[in-house]
């Protein structure tokens, strides 16, 4: 997922309904940046005269605080200046099941909470607006499993690396054209993505009788240590 901005918010960014994704994220730096900035009114700077000895004690402590990610899908942009607001409603069963949009078998319930958020790519943080790397557009699977399911996918079930064995998988991993041979670990195809399985498959595939050699090997587990991170595990 992206984190989206004000000007990142195009004419057809409503075209394909989409999905976002809203982090609690703890107190960041362009908010901090934000209390110090000159522009920002005396009244909300008066904040920033505590001791620099209680800020440097309070920064770390909202670091160490674990995001809550919510979806929501987004119905109307409205320009409000250097700003965007943004009319959401977030789909009750997105709270129970986020990836049942993606099930045509399911009937998926039109109750709706609806609200609106502000985003802004400026300094100047007003009320109800959101931190640009707190708001998330174009969302996938795997990011909805690594933030709003407690990392549990129904493929892998989070284990061995996130990776499953393509041949005893097989009547799962043929939903995702993953089927080959037992014997190897390959990258899970929901939770890192199809891209990524695709890529893991042809690699292993290559090497299936004679084995990865060292340096391919390497470079498998620095991919795989890299796709872990970006989604957050």
């Amino acid at each position: 997922m992206r984190s989206l901005t004000s000007s990142s918010i195009t004419a057809t960014f409503l075209a394909d309904k989409p999905f976002l994704s809203f982090s609690t994220c703890p107190l960041s730096t362009l908010a901090m940046s934000a209390l110090f900035s000159p522009k920002v009114p005396s009244r909300a700077k008066a904040a920033s005269l505590l001791p620099a000895e209680i800020w440097l004690k309070i920064f770390p402590l909202s670091l160490s605080t674990t995001p809550t990610y919510h979806l929501a899908r987004v119905l109307t942009a409205t320009p409000r200046g250097h700003a965007t607001e943004l009319r959401c409603a977030v789909e009750l069963i997105a709270l129970t099941s986020p990836l049942a949009h993606l099930d045509d078998e399911q009937d998926v319930p039109t109750t709706s909470k609806f609200f609106t958020v502000t985003v802004s790519d400026s300094e100047n943080v007003g009320r109800g607006t959101f931190f640009p790397h707190c708001v998330f557009d174009q969302v996938t699977v795997p990011d909805v499993i690594a933030h709003l399911q407690d990392e549990v996918c129904g493929v892998c079930n989070g284990e061995n690396g996130h990776t499953i064995c393509p041949g005893c998988s097989r009547r799962i991993a043929q939903k995702f054209d993953a089927f080959m041979g037992c014997g190897v670990d390959l990258a899970c195809p929901l939770c890192l993505g199809l891209d990524f399985m695709r890529r893991d498959k042809e690699l292993l595939r290559a090497y299936y009788w004679d084995g990865l050699p060292e340096e391919e090997e390497k470079a498998r587990s620095l991919r795989f240590r890299k796709r872990l991170e970006e989604l957050g595990y």
